[in-house]
């Protein structure tokens, strides 16, 4: 009889900052263990019947769990683990739908075996379902015809994949058909709401598969450093807008005014790519510029700019210097025709066209103006506390640092039901090389 690890619940607060990699070793994987040999993964198999679910949570993200658990098992109990403990091997554990529902991460020190973790694979199961500190889950190898079944509780079998038997890797004698499992063995009855606390906190914890942008303290400059556990990212930049120097709220007046600074900020980015048949900088004086645009937009120092007068303001200001093919135009809140959402902010960055942003109710910037230049988009499997399958971050020149090297997430850490931006091309004084 294998003596069972107690399963934690997740709720030591202190953060174990791991002392050791398991995942800096190579993982010791058979093929077999990979993945079951038959079973489609795809989408759709050959028939065109629907595929098995996929996992909420993956090999790599297990590992990290499985970490995790070593870290917190050695800080807080009595245990045959040691500091350098290693992965032996990772194996797939399915349900009777040929779903991967758990994986076994097996352990080793040194040369000694060190037991196993069972790591769930759906948020339906517990994010620790077991563990064992000392021997091996699986005596001798799994064979290319065969693949390790999980009954829901605490028993695992073997199974011959054409045949359809099971048998019991603990006694090796049990054995039945997974026909018989389906119909007759009943469904765990699993905390709900237990399990769901339990994968939050160790969300939290190890920062699997979970994207978590600040909501208060300072800029954010490496959004990676909030996400974790996303399928792809992307990432685009209008031309050549890391590379130029832009003012700072203080450079062309007193008074830190946003607005006009972001928009001398959008005039300066046409104007560093040295691409214009004409001047757009007003005698060719900054300051001028600033303060004919902090006219024109009807700027107060008490109550700063109406987004709103931006776009007028603009083509008032390209009127009387003299371009006549600049084209701005206006996004508003969330229910305006035009409203500054996402898909038009990564339309107009994917255009190469940066444009003036103002963030609403930001737990750092509060109301502030900002020339956006670019964003990072992660994308998710599963939805985030957003309620969305993406993480979304544009990156700026905030009018506070002169590198447009910070990043603001649009959803996160502020009210992006009333966002507003403006944008702006010119049709032929920019000429694109």
């Amino acid at each position: 009889m294998k003596i069972v690890g107690k399963r934690l619940i997740c709720v030591i607060l202190a953060v174990a900052m791991f002392g050791f990699s398991l995942q800096s070793f190579e993982v010791d994987t058979y093929a077999a263990e990979q993945e079951v040999p038959g079973i489609n993964q795809s989408t759709e198999d050959s028939q065109g019947q629907e595929a098995p679910e996929e996992p909420d949570i993956n090999k790599e993200e297990a590992k990290d769990i499985a970490e995790f658990q070593v870290d917190e098992t050695l800080e807080n109990q009595e245990t045959d683990w040691k500091e350098g403990t290693e992965i032996r091997k990772v194996y797939n554990l399915y349900n009777e739908k040929e779903e991967i529902c758990a994986y076994v991460v097996e352990l080793k020190n040194g040369t000694e075996d060190a037991g196993y973790i069972v790591v769930g694979a759906v948020e339906e199961n517990p994010p620790i379902i077991e563990f064992q500190t000392s021997g091996r889950f699986l005596d001798g190898k799994l064979q290319s015809d065969e693949y390790l079944l999980y009954d829901g509780s605490i028993n695992y079998y073997k199974v011959d994949k054409d045949t359809k038997k099971a048998t019991n890797i603990e006694t090796d004698k049990e054995s039945f058909s997974i026909e018989d499992i389906e119909s007759d063995q009943e469904e765990p009855e699993n905390d709900t709401a237990g399990i769901k606390e339990e994968w939050k906190e160790i969300k939290r914890q190890t920062g699997v598969g979970n994207s978590t942008p600040p909501t208060n303290g300072g800029e954010v400059l490496y959004p990676n450093q909030y996400e974790n556990g996303y399928t792809s990212v992307i990432r685009r930049t209008a031309p050549d807008a890391t590379f130029y120097r832009y003012f700072e709220m203080t450079d062309l007046g007193p008074g830190g005014i946003c607005v006009p600074t972001a928009a001398c900020n959008l005039l300066k980015y046409y104007m560093e790519r040295k691409r214009l048949k004409q001047s757009i900088v007003m005698n060719n004086d900054w300051k001028l510029t600033f303060n004919k645009l902090k006219s024109y937009f009807n700027t107060s120092e008490q109550n700063g700019t109406d987004m709103k007068n931006v776009k007028p303001g603009l083509d008032r200001y390209f009127r009387e210097i003299g371009i006549q093919d600049a084209i701005t135009h206006y996004y508003g809140f969330d229910g305006d025709r035009d409203a500054a959402d996402w898909p038009e902010m990564k339309r107009r960055i994917d255009f190469g066209e940066p444009f003036v942003y103002r963030v609403s109710g930001h737990y750092m910037y509060k109301e502030h103006a900002v020339l956006a230049v670019g964003y990072v988009q992660y994308n998710y499997s599963t939805n985030q506390s957003t309620g969305l399958k993406t993480s979304r971050y544009l990156q700026v020149a905030d009018g506070w640092e002169e590198h447009a090297n910070r990043y603001i997430n649009v959803h996160v850490g502020c009210d992006p039901t009333f966002d507003e931006m403006v944008s702006l091309y010119f049709v032929y004084t920019y000429v694109q090389k």
